[in-house]
């Protein structure tokens, strides 16, 4: 990795210490930012998921329970991953983007050359939060599912791991739709397929929210419990 970021391209979220991420996070440059983050953010929830199937299954009491935890550790863990990857993917979006507008543009042919590099990327820049998106919900998913197993002592766990899902998903439709709106067009079913996943997401936090009770909606639990 040449640089840690910057324009020239060569980051990567893996290659980097908390500390290193937060740095440049916080710089002047572009490179990681919102997009990247909304990913990170995800990676943080899918992995908690994993932790919290974990803990459950330590207290699994029924093997058809048992066997549906270790499915949830395996499914957290890979979203985790596609997560982590789809950080630098968005970050390789941007320089994309960036190098197509700094083409030149002086002629007729320059201009249409640049004109279509500046469309290719803007799609590919807001078709990479929509998959950190749809990831995120499976995630979700994941966590939602596993919900009755869960022990009371994890349950702020998955608390989290909701939240930063959640902020991961709508985060990236911000994303997205500023993508569309630079091209002057939605493609396709984009605008579908983007309302379908916030509905489902925001459903799934309900339930969530629904299953945590106290803890996520006020007050405390009562004494003993």
């Amino acid at each position: 990795m040449a640089e840690l970021g910057g324009l020239s391209g060569g980051f990567s979220v893996a290659g980097l210490s908390v500390e290193q991420y937060l740095r440049l996070l916080a710089g002047a440059d572009p490179v990681p930012g919102g997009g990247c983050a909304a990913a990170v953010a995800g990676a943080q929830g899918a992995a908690l998921v994993a932790m919290v199937a974990r803990l459950a299954h330590r207290r699994a009491d029924q093997e058809a329970w048992a066997a549906r935890l270790e499915q949830a550790v395996q499914a957290a863990e890979e979203r985790c991953r596609r997560l982590r990857a789809l950080a630098d993917e968005d970050a390789e979006a941007y320089h994309q983007v960036m190098r197509a507008y700094r083409l030149p543009r002086t002629t007729d042919r320059e201009r249409e050359v640049r004109g279509e590099a500046v469309r290719q990327a803007l799609a590919r820049a807001a078709e990479v939060p929509l998959n950190v998106a749809e990831t995120a919900v499976q995630a979700l998913e994941v966590l939602v599912e596993l919900l009755p197993a869960v022990p009371s002592s994890a349950l702020p766990d998955a608390a989290v791991a909701g939240w930063l899902l959640r902020a991961c998903v709508e985060g990236c439709a911000v994303n997205v739709r500023a993508n569309w709106q630079a091209m002057r067009k939605a493609p396709g079913e984009g605008p579908h397929q983007l309302e379908a996943l916030l509905g489902r997401s925001r459903r799934l936090f309900d339930e969530l929210r629904s299953h945590l009770g106290a803890l996520a909606n006020g007050g405390v639990l009562p004494a003993g419990v």
